[in-house]
């Protein structure tokens, strides 16, 4: 399998490390996680909404939202029935990963 190389200059460690162990189903919640944040604030967002097309569980969102939290990017909360409150906390990465992100599709 070929591995898609980034620029080393364009990302830092933490978006190499998260890139290197991301599965094509955290990839595709990662997109539409990308569209619906804001960098400014902490946002509201549903599992079942990012994962309407039913190819991706919810535990696959969730394993996501962990892996960029364990690596310093975001911050989550679950809001119960209302949804999980995710922010930006380093956005230097986050705007690194959205232009990874953004080459590699």
């Amino acid at each position: 399998m070929d591995q898609v190389r980034y620029p080393m200059a364009v990302m830092n460690e933490k978006v190499k490390n998260v890139l290197s162990v991301l599965t094509f189903s955290e990839e595709e919640v990662l997109h539409k996680v990308i569209e619906a944040l804001s960098e400014t604030r902490a946002t509201v967002v549903t599992s079942s909404r990012l994962t309407d097309n039913g190819r991706i569980t919810r535990s696959v969102v969730l394993s996501l939202f962990r892996l960029l939290a364990a690596a310093g990017i975001i911050r989550f909360r679950s809001a119960g029935a209302k949804g999980t409150r995710v922010g930006v906390v380093d956005t230097e990465a986050w705007q690194s990963l959205r232009e990874a992100l953004a080459r590699r599709r």
